[in-house]
């Protein structure tokens, strides 16, 4: 009887959008790790980081990652979406949210030489990145972890196997550091259109899916929470809309 009480009241993380916390209940249970999945171009790299925005607001100290994006395209791209967050440039100067790209990453792993040949770059960064990301949530003190393009790592892996240990690791790691996270990957859908989930997706807390439904001729972004342990959610698949001031899920309005 305690464990089930201990975990109704279990505390809970924004997503960013108060849209999205109606659809589980009130947000992401805290210390959960939840995989956002999507195509090219539906939104996952706004929503996480509208994730880590909302988060800093509230006074948290939120670490950024990105495996594909620099620093400075992050930055902006978060600016020409969300214009009504005007205070990105202050939450990054008060280290209420601090900023990894690959090439920061890297120059941490090899301070002496930052060129790296392809097998280097395989082998010292993919292979040894959740060794890496530990470390560097304790010495900012990071709450919130929002690492986006995840799936290029299986692009670079010499196989299946090793994308999905890495999977493992990282989700690990982040586990240890007892950080709530957010992590962005690429899906493929089946011949029917619908998501095709890869086992490595499993091993995270929670799966939040991004992809457009077909509706009177027209393509409708859409999303759909599949799982999230330690919380009831709704099974609605609901369009959703991006706004100046984050993700509007339509149905579950912001007001």
């Amino acid at each position: 009887m305690a464990e089930i009480y201990v975990d109704i009241m279990r505390s809970r993380i924004t997503s960013g959008s108060n849209s999205l916390d109606r659809m589980m209940e009130g947000g992401i249970p805290t210390g959960n790790i939840v995989v956002v999945a999507g195509g090219p171009g539906a939104g996952k790299t706004l929503l996480s980081f509208e994730f880590a925005y909302k988060n800093a607001k509230e006074g948290k100290t939120v670490l950024v990652i990105s495996l594909e994006e620099g620093e400075a395209g992050i930055i902006q791209n978060a600016k020409d979406a969300f214009s009504d967050f005007t205070d990105i440039d202050q939450l990054i100067e008060s280290k209420h949210i601090v900023i990894y790209d690959a090439a920061k990453i890297m120059k941490r792993m090899r301070p002496e030489n930052t060129y790296f040949t392809r097998e280097e770059f395989v082998g010292e960064f993919f292979n040894n990145m959740a060794g890496h990301v530990g470390p560097i949530v304790l010495e900012n003190g990071a709450d919130i972890v929002s690492l986006d393009g995840f799936s290029i790592m299986k692009s670079y892996l010499r196989d299946i196997y090793s994308y999905r240990d890495l999977t493992a690791r990282l989700s690990d790691t982040l586990k240890e550091a007892r950080v709530t996270a957010i992590i962005t990957s690429e899906i493929v859908a089946t011949d029917e259109g619908k998501p095709k989930f890869e086992p490595e997706f499993f091993a995270f807390d929670g799966i939040i899916v991004l992809y457009s439904l077909l509706v009177g001729g027209k393509l409708v972004p859409s999303i759909e929470i599949i799982k999230m342990r330690g919380s009831d959610h709704s099974y609605d698949i609901l369009p959703y809309k991006i706004t100046h001031s984050g993700i509007e899920i339509i149905g579950r309005g912001d007001a």
